[in-house]
């Protein structure tokens, strides 16, 4: 006689999965047409990663020296700096831990 899979039992060593919830929640903007375009320029204008002496790296961020969540202007230029991956993804596990000192 067949027997019918049931699912997974539950193990209740395991505890449950949350899903990630971000504190704010800015990608309405950091996905609207006027920030890429404005991204993009900045970019353009800035080739290089602002810690390029010490990492070398080549901008792939525009971004904001003060969050927008804590108050920084949208699109300053004076608020905005070109990144490279390794120091952005540096400055944002700072963020988190509210140690930035880029």
């Amino acid at each position: 006689m067949p027997t019918i899979n049931k699912g997974t039992p539950k193990r209740p060593w395991v505890p449950d999965k949350e899903p990630f919830k971000m504190r704010v929640n800015n990608q309405r903007f950091y996905n609207s047409a006027a920030w890429r375009a404005f991204a993009t320029s900045h970019k353009a204008q800035n080739p290089l990663c602002v810690n390029f002496d010490v990492c070398g790296g080549v901008t792939s961020f525009s971004d904001h020296i003060r969050p927008i969540n804590e108050g920084g202007e949208l699109f300053d230029p004076e608020n905005i700096q070109a990144l490279c991956v390794k120091c952005n993804a540096s400055k944002t596990g700072k963020q988190g831990h509210k140690t930035v000192e880029l």
